[in-house]
C-alpha cells in the first residue's frame, strides 16, 4: 500500500457525496444547523470509527442538526430530543419532546432506543441539567459522550484579561472534567486498580468537550 494513500473510512463508502467532509456537506446542502465548524471536524473523526452509528442529540431546536447528521450518515440512527416540539423532523428521525432534567423520560428514552455510539448535549447549557443528563444517559452510552458549548461565556475575550471572572456555569463544569481527570488518575497505593474506571479519557476543546466511554 502507498504510505500517501487517503483511506477512506468505512461510514463514507455509503455516502451520495462520496468522501467529503462533514463541514463541506453542510455548506453544501446550505443546512442551517448551529454548529461551529470546528465542531464538525470534531464529530468527523468520531462518526469515523463507526458503520452503522446510533446517535442521540439532546437540545435541538428546530431540528437542523438532526437533519444533518440523518443526510449525512444514511446507515446511522439519529434520535432528538427537545423541550420543544420540532416540526421540520427528517423522515428517518426519531423525536421525543421532553426536558433534560427529567430523569424519568430521559431513562424511558435510553432505554427505548440505546445504546448509543454517541449521545452530544447541546441543550440548555446549564450545569445542573447539563450534569443530570450525563448521569442519567452516560449507562447507555457506547462510546462518545460530547456536552457542546461547555464552557459558556464570559464578557472578557480571554483568561489573561484581567477582568476575567468564570460564570456559575463554566465552574460547575470544570469542575466534572476536574472530576473525570481525577478518577482517571490512579495514585500509587490506592484501592482503585487501573481499568476500573468507566472513563477512558476526557478532551477538551475549545467549547467542546468528549468524554470517550471505557
Amino acid at each position: 500500500m502507498n504510505n500517501n494513500q487517503i483511506i477512506t473510512p468505512i461510514y463514507r463508502t455509503t455516502l451520495k457525496y462520496g468522501s467529503m467532509s462533514l463541514q463541506s456537506f453542510k455548506q453544501l446542502t446550505n443546512n442551517k444547523a448551529d454548529k461551529n465548524l470546528h465542531y464538525l471536524d470534531i464529530y468527523d473523526r468520531l462518526f469515523s470509527e463507526f458503520s452503522f452509528p446510533s446517535i442521540l442529540e439532546i437540545g435541538v431546536w428546530q431540528g437542523e442538526s438532526l437533519r444533518l447528521w440523518a443526510e449525512y450518515l444514511p446507515t446511522a440512527k439519529v434520535v432528538g430530543i427537545d423541550n420543544n416540539f420540532c416540526t421540520h423532523l427528517h423522515p428517518r428521525v426519531k423525536f421525543y419532546q421532553g426536558n433534560q432534567s427529567d430523569v424519568s423520560f430521559l431513562e424511558d428514552v435510553a432505554k427505548k432506543e440505546g445504546p448509543f455510539d454517541i449521545v452530544i448535549d447541546d441543550a440548555s447549557h446549564r450545569s445542573g441539567a447539563t450534569l443530570v443528563s450525563l448521569r442519567t444517559i452516560f449507562p447507555y452510552v457506547k462510546k462518545y459522550y460530547v456536552i457542546e458549548d461547555w464552557a459558556c461565556y464570559t464578557e472578557c475575550s480571554s483568561i489573561f484579561d484581567n477582568n476575567y471572572q468564570p460564570q456559575k456555569n463554566s465552574e460547575y463544569l470544570l469542575d466534572l472534567a476536574k472530576n473525570i481527570m481525577e478518577e482517571l488518575a490512579i495514585w500509587r497505593g490506592s484501592a482503585r486498580k487501573f481499568g476500573s474506571s468507566k472513563f477512558e479519557k476526557i478532551e477538551i476543546y475549545e467549547n467542546l468537550l468528549v468524554i470517550t466511554k471505557r
